[in-house]
């Protein structure tokens, strides 16, 4: 059970980032099940309940994120963020969502230049990258 959670919680966040990269939508029916398996995984890695209680630290952060850039990010983005927190722990968190915004700006860098417009990025991409790079290589 405890190696088949990681690979489920992953695949998941996957498929909620292919939605998100595709229709720039994220769908709760998706990330509401996202938030249970990983909040299972914490509990189930160490007996973890510190990050339970942490959890809405990664929601709140990017909630404010989305107020001060006046609806850049949406609330899925925000749940994902969560979802996070709950698998990859505090500190694992801090560098996937820092990783995440690095992808995401230098994306968004080549993208400005190429179109030479502002265009609507998809975050759950990037911050699938982050966690899965941070999963497997911290």
């Amino acid at each position: 059970m405890t190696e088949i959670l990681p690979v489920i919680c992953l695949g998941l966040f996957l498929l909620i980032a292919l939605w998100d990269a595709i229709s720039l939508r994220i769908p709760l029916t998706l990330s509401f099940p996202l938030l249970i398996l990983c909040s299972l995984e914490a509990v189930w890695r160490a007996n973890d309940f510190l990050v339970l209680g942490l959890a809405p630290l990664g929601f709140f952060f990017l909630t404010f994120v989305r107020w001060i850039t006046h609806g850049g990010l949406g609330l899925g983005d925000a749940l994902l963020s969560m979802a996070m927190i709950l698998f990859l722990g505090f500190y694992g968190w801090l560098w996937a969502i820092g990783l995440a915004c690095a992808l995401g700006i230098g994306y968004g860098v080549v993208m400005r230049i190429r179109t030479d417009a502002s265009p609507r990025l998809p975050f759950a991409p990037f911050l699938w990258g982050g966690t899965v790079v941070v999963y497997f290589f911290l």
